[in-house]
């Protein structure tokens, strides 16, 4: 069975000179079956795919596809780029890892993102950075610090939804930052960063319309500058900055507030109503056609699942998976075959699976995508997805036991055991060895009585079961002692910590 644990720990955006080649080495190698470009960055080469650049980036794409000199080139120099940020850009592309961010990388790879238009890597980016703030604003650690940390991380989102038209981040930073009074978030850096680009442009930078009056208010709620406001604007009542810079909250729910607010006769009045600041469901995650379509420039493979054809490209495959490798380029009949009918799978599913490597969209999985493509991902050895899955499924837990027992994630203590019985099964099932050993960790306060009889314990090997058992009579002890150590009295171990017993 394929194993997701990585063998590099290597994640942030620094990169260590005297590993360089060593990561070289490991990600981006020549590899005959696979890379037909190197890409130089401050003089070091790093074997690609074409067609994965093709693929993610416009940019790319019309560089190696159209009339421009680069389209019959085999080394491409990119000049004024870092090595050290570019290669986790990369990494986030290419289908060989899920690669893990950092806020770090992330201030690195945004700019690369949207310089080449590379659609997967802002929303990676995106939801890397709405899911923390549903960790700060939960207050889990060690993603909460404090209300000043908050604060400047919300206003960095609110900046990057801005800069990079990234709306779900902005809608939700937006929304998120509101209850908080002016003196709070003045003197950040990304404050600084939108006042000065407000100034800058003399008008709101409106990246859509259906934004624009949300940007209009967060201009007067910063910059607190009526002398500066746009005359385009001028229609809209003052009453409302002066309500938020003197530190009072508006009065009843925030749809009625905004209905209050937006009787205005500026440009955009026409077009506001009572939906306008509903934070729709997140369709930049949607393709904005059906995938897997042909493309002259990228596809020279299909897969033909429930007799419908997927288009994909080769290298891809072969670059994610050692099963497919092996099938296409081993000796095997597959090699020379234009077509390859996959009896036996579900279209939906693989699909699915497929979209969760290929690079032109990043797709943000469900429980129910994960309880389907996790058998394919472990049949077909893909590393990248069951590091996906391993990444969202820990994610999910963590949100599911928040102090705060965040909406929608946390349904209950049963919800949370059944849940954990089922990320302790597929650590079994799929060997995702580290992901097994936190899931075990985890399970330690919870009651066997809570979860003998789940459907997921049940198919745990018994030697599984039994190590469970052990492993909480064992803290149960631990804690005891513990607990007859610090208060110097004879504790039983029925009487040891409450918080083993949920």
């Amino acid at each position: 069975m394929a194993s997701s644990d990585s063998t590099k720990d290597d994640l942030t955006s620094s990169v260590d000179p005297s590993k360089e080649e060593e990561l070289i080495k490991d990600f981006f190698p020549y590899d005959s079956d696979v890379t037909d470009l190197t890409l130089i960055v401050e003089d070091r080469k790093l074997h690609v795919a074409k067609v994965v650049l093709i693929d993610a980036s416009p940019v790319f794409r019309k560089m190696l596809t159209g009339e421009f000199k680069e389209k019959t080139m085999s080394e491409l120099e990119l000049h004024g780029k870092e090595f050290s940020t570019f290669v986790p850009f990369l990494r986030c592309i290419f289908p060989r890892e899920e690669f893990k961010l950092t806020e770090t990388c992330i201030d690195d790879i945004l700019p690369l993102a949207d310089e080449y238009e590379v659609k997967c890597v802002l929303q990676k980016c995106e939801n890397w950075l709405l899911t923390e703030l549903e960790f700060k604003g939960a207050k889990v650690t060690p993603h909460y610090v404090d209300v000043d940390n908050d604060v400047k991380y919300l206003m960095k989102c609110l900046y990057y939804g801005e800069k990079y038209s990234l709306q779900e981040l902005y809608k939700k930073s937006f929304k998120t930052v509101l209850p908080y009074q002016l003196k709070w978030y003045i003197k950040t850096e990304h404050y600084q960063k939108l006042l000065e680009e407000n100034k800058r442009t003399g008008q709101i930078s409106v990246k859509s319309r259906e934004l624009s009056f949300e940007h209009l208010w967060i201009y007067y709620v910063l910059s607190n500058d009526k002398e500066n406001i746009p005359n385009t604007f001028a229609g809209v009542e003052l009453r409302i900055s002066e309500c938020w810079l003197s530190g009072n909250k508006p009065s009843g729910n925030l749809p009625t507030f905004w209905h209050q607010i937006k009787h205005t006769k500026g440009p955009f009045a026409s077009t506001l109503n009572s939906s306008d600041f509903t934070v729709q469901s997140n369709t930049s995650l949607e393709m904005e056609k059906k995938p897997f379509e042909y493309d002259p420039e990228v596809t020279d493979f299909t897969l033909i699942v429930e007799n419908q054809k997927l288009h994909v490209a080769k290298a891809v495959l072969i670059d994610a998976s050692p099963v497919f490798r092996k099938m296409l380029t081993g000796e095997f009949k597959e090699k020379n075959m234009s077509e390859l009918e996959l009896p036996g799978k579900k279209y939906s599913s693989f699909e699915l699976f497929l979209r969760c490597i290929f690079p032109k969209e990043y797709y943000e999985l469900t429980e129910s995508h994960i309880d389907e493509i996790l058998p394919l991902a472990d049949e077909y050895e893909v590393k990248c997805v069951l590091q996906k899955c391993e990444h969202w499924l820990l994610t999910q837990f963590e949100l599911k036991e928040a102090n705060l027992k965040v909406s929608p994630h946390y349904q209950g203590v049963d919800s949370n055991v059944s849940f954990l019985m089922k990320c302790l099964y597929y650590g079994e099932r799929y060997s995702l060895v580290e992901f097994y050993k936190k899931c075990s960790i985890k399970a330690l306060p919870y009651r066997l009585q809570r979860y003998k009889e789940n459907e997921h314990y049940q198919m745990l090997p018994e030697s599984r079961k039994r190590q469970l058992v052990e492993d909480r009579l064992l803290e149960i002890e631990r804690r005891a002692k513990k607990s007859r150590q610090s208060s110097g009295v004879s504790t039983e171990l029925h009487e040891c910590s409450s918080s083993l017993f949920l």
